[in-house]
Order: structure tokens, then C-alpha cells, then sequence
């Protein structure tokens, strides 16, 4: 008996190994390398056109080429742009890894101003990808984007490219890529005419500004804090920081015009900029309105740019009333260790529940008032909500980007809005107002 125990123990334990190391490799060969799904892009050029202008040449273009690694478990990258029709220059090389042991792509690029990206794709599929990545720029600064690539035929993708504004992505610009036979996308091109070099010694230079007092403007104290030009190595970029002083007004749209002039008063160049838009709170009588517009000039010969000119383009004003109800001061806490000199002061401004379009959630909306009360400047400032339960546990966060690259700095004694909504789980949050708030990060 035990002869014959022994025998159909063994069998069994064959049995289970068998079964075990089948379904191994049936799930091995269900599971899909994120990597096989991005071969398509190399061996070939892709030639790059801004989808509104697909007619130009010389702006928002370029070409991109792709190689791959002999163990195909790495992409590299080189993007190149415009000098000319036919001159390109290599702007941007960068790097397509996957980690085995996570099953993720990661994204790493590096550009010829100093820009660097870090990212993962976080959906890879037989239709295109996305990438959502962290941009670190040269002054040591990070901001948030995603590039979505879609495959409209064999030889096409579509590239739309979003910036995260701290609420919900925002869509920036979108490129058509083509497919192009050609491996090599950069040729050198040697030319013996027209070789005149533009060099300027300053790299670096303050630009007087004026600003058009008129009728539009009634209301608002223009107040600049920065208006320069700075100089890479090649492109340039002007750049205006202030903000504007509401006086006995609600301002629910503001739109500013910015002109840029030489010493000899010719317009160079242009730029709309919404300082307040639909997606922006109203600012009340007694409130800052911050700006901080750039004009970024890539390619072109160094312009000397010598006077700017603001001027208030569309507005929606009404009288304010004599005075508000108090904004209520609210409570938090540092994430980290409170720098020194460093102090903030919160106050709420308006919140509301209501109905959400989807079922089972509530919308929980607010308005906060976020002061710097301390003696240093703020380039970047990061709240964090954490709604919580009876036990005081954390349920749900939400992170609230109040101030960023993007974003002129809060100054000393100044004041800057912030609002957003957000939707919450019935299930999970049972009482919307029971929430703290957290200082996540401070950047000085």
C-alpha cells in the first residue's frame, strides 16, 4: 500500500508541476511587451508639422529619428529642427527604457537649452501611447506635461501635447508626424554665402516698459516687478512679471496685449495673454491680479528688443460693492520643516457642495486665499487637501499647484487666489468639510 501511495503521490506532484509550468507559459505568452508596441518608430525619419500650420516651413517644425538598441529593450531619440528649408540642427536626444522588473517604459530627454524631462508611459497599446513626464528647467524649476500619440493610419500619429495648470490638463498644441523613407533626418549644409553670425556681448538685459493707461483700464493699478530679456543658446526669450491692483471692480476677464519695439520704435513682435479667463476666479476690489507673460523667440536671429508696451485689450468689469463679507482664516500644517523666514497665512473665500454629473459623487468646490506673510519670496507653492474619516485617516487627497513655473512668484506681503474643484466618493467621504490642509512644498 504504501508502495502504491508513494506512486500516486508522485504522479499528483508531476501533475501539479505540469499544470503549473503550462499556465506559466500561457501567461507568458499572453503578456505583451510595451516595448513591441514602439518598434514601429524607428528605422525611419518622422518629419514634424504644427497641425495649424501645416503650410510653414520654418515654424513649429522639425524631423525626429529613432534607433533601436540591439536587445530592443531600448529606443533612442534625436528631434531636430529648422535653420531653414532645408537645415536642420539637432535640438533634442533623448531615450525610450524599459524596466523588465516593473514592465514600464521610462523617458528620459535632454535639450540643447538645458531642459530635461523625466516620465513613464503610462498606457501603451496597438493604437499609440502616452507619456505624462516631469520638465526640469534649467533654473532648476519643475512643471507637468503629457504628449498623447494617437496612430491615424500606418505612416501618421497625431501628437497632442498638454500642460497640467494644478486642476486638469490643458491642451497646448498638436503635431502631425509623417513618415518619411529617408533614415538620416540631419545633413550639414555647407554654405558659403550669407554667413554673417549674429553675436551680442550682453546676455542679459532690462527692457523699459510703458503702460497704456485708457479706458478699459479704469479700475486697475499696473504694478510691473520684472520686464527682460534673456539670451540661450539658441533661442531668447522677453519676460514680464507684475501684477495688477483691482480697485472698486470685479474683474471676471482680463486680456493684456504685449508690443515689443527697437530703439527706432519698429514693432517686432506681439502677444495676447488672458490674465483672467473663464477657468479663473473673479478678483475682487483689493486683490492682485499676478501676470507673468513670455515671449519665447527659437531659431532666429537675436532681435534688440528695446522698449514693451502693455495695454488692457478686453475686460469685464462691474462696480464693487463697499465691502465683502471676511474671508474665514483656516488652519494647516508644514508636509516639511517650515523654512526659516518662510510664513504663509490661508483664508477660505467661498465653498460649496453640490450634485455631480456622476453618480455616486458630490462636487466640492473652493476659493482660497494663500498670503505670503514671511520675508522671502515664493517661486513655487504646493498644498495638499486630505479629507478624512471618523477615525482621522486619510481618505482622499488632492494636490493644489497654487504656484509654479509657470506663475509669477508670491512676493512678500502679497496675496495670490486659488481655486478648484473636485469630485468626491459618497461612499468614501461622508462629510466634504472634513478636511486639513498641508503645505506639501515650498520653493525659494
Amino acid at each position: 500500500m504504501s508502495s502504491v501511495w508513494r506512486l500516486r503521490n508522485n504522479i499528483s506532484w508531476f501533475f501539479a508541476l505540469y499544470v503549473v509550468l503550462v499556465c506559466q507559459t500561457a501567461i507568458a505568452q499572453t503578456e505583451v511587451d510595451p516595448m513591441s508596441h514602439l518598434q514601429f518608430l524607428a528605422g525611419n525619419k518622422w518629419v514634424i508639422k504644427d497641425k495649424m500650420q501645416q503650410s510653414s516651413k520654418t515654424t513649429n517644425t522639425g524631423e525626429v529619428v529613432f534607433t533601436l538598441a540591439l536587445d530592443k529593450r531600448i529606443i533612442n531619440f534625436t528631434k531636430y529642427y529648422y535653420l531653414g528649408t532645408n537645415d536642420l540642427r539637432p535640438g533634442t536626444k533623448g531615450t525610450l527604457a524599459l524596466n523588465p522588473f516593473l514592465g514600464k517604459v521610462k523617458q528620459f530627454t535632454f535639450s540643447d537649452d538645458g531642459q530635461t524631462t523625466e516620465g513613464v508611459l503610462s498606457e501603451v497599446t496597438k493604437k499609440g501611447f502616452t507619456i505624462e513626464y516631469d520638465k526640469f528647467l534649467p533654473d532648476g524649476q519643475k512643471v507637468k506635461g503629457k504628449e498623447v500619440f494617437k496612430k491615424t493610419s500606418k505612416d501618421v500619429i497625431e501628437v497632442g501635447r498638454f500642460s497640467w495648470n494644478g486642476n486638469q490638463w490643458q491642451a497646448v498644441s498638436t503635431f502631425v508626424w509623417t513618415r518619411n523613407s529617408k533614415k538620416v533626418a540631419y545633413n550639414p549644409v555647407n554654405k558659403t554665402t550669407n554667413t554673417k553670425k549674429y553675436t551680442f556681448k550682453t546676455r542679459e538685459w532690462a527692457v523699459p516698459l510703458k503702460f497704456a493707461v485708457n479706458k478699459r483700464s479704469e479700475g486697475l493699478v499696473f504694478k510691473p516687478y520684472s520686464s527682460d530679456v534673456n539670451v540661450y543658446r539658441h533661442s531668447y526669450a522677453y519676460t514680464l512679471v507684475g501684477s495688477f491692483k483691482v480697485n472698486k471692480m470685479i474683474v471676471s476677464k482680463l486680456q493684456l496685449k504685449l508690443e515689443l519695439f527697437d530703439k527706432a520704435d519698429k514693432l517686432l513682435f506681439t502677444k495676447n495673454y488672458k490674465a483672467i479667463n473663464f477657468l479663473s476666479p473673479s478678483y475682487r476690489s483689493g486683490d492682485d491680479v499676478p501676470i507673468k507673460i513670455l515671449k519665447y523667440v527659437r531659431n532666429q536671429p537675436l532681435a534688440a528688443i528695446a522698449k514693451a508696451k502693455l495695454s488692457v485689450q478686453t475686460i469685464s468689469k462691474v462696480a464693487a460693492p463697499a465691502k465683502f463679507e471676511p474671508s474665514e482664516k483656516l488652519d494647516f500644517t508644514w508636509g516639511t520643516s517650515q523654512p526659516a523666514n518662510a510664513a504663509i497665512e490661508i483664508r477660505g473665500r467661498q465653498n460649496s457642495v453640490s450634485k455631480s454629473y456622476r453618480k455616486g459623487f458630490r462636487s466640492y468646490k473652493f476659493l482660497i486665499e494663500v498670503k505670503n506673510t514671511g520675508k522671502l519670496l515664493f517661486k513655487g507653492l504646493i498644498l495638499r487637501f486630505e479629507w478624512l474619516n471618523e477615525q482621522n485617516q486619510v481618505i482622499f487627497t488632492k494636490k493644489c499647484y497654487v504656484a509654479t513655473i509657470l506663475s509669477p512668484h508670491i512676493l512678500p506681503g502679497t496675496m495670490r487666489l486659488y481655486s478648484s474643484s473636485v469630485l468626491l466618493s459618497d461612499a468614501k467621504v461622508k462629510n466634504p468639510g472634513r478636511y486639513r490642509i498641508v503645505v506639501d512644498s515650498v520653493t525659494l
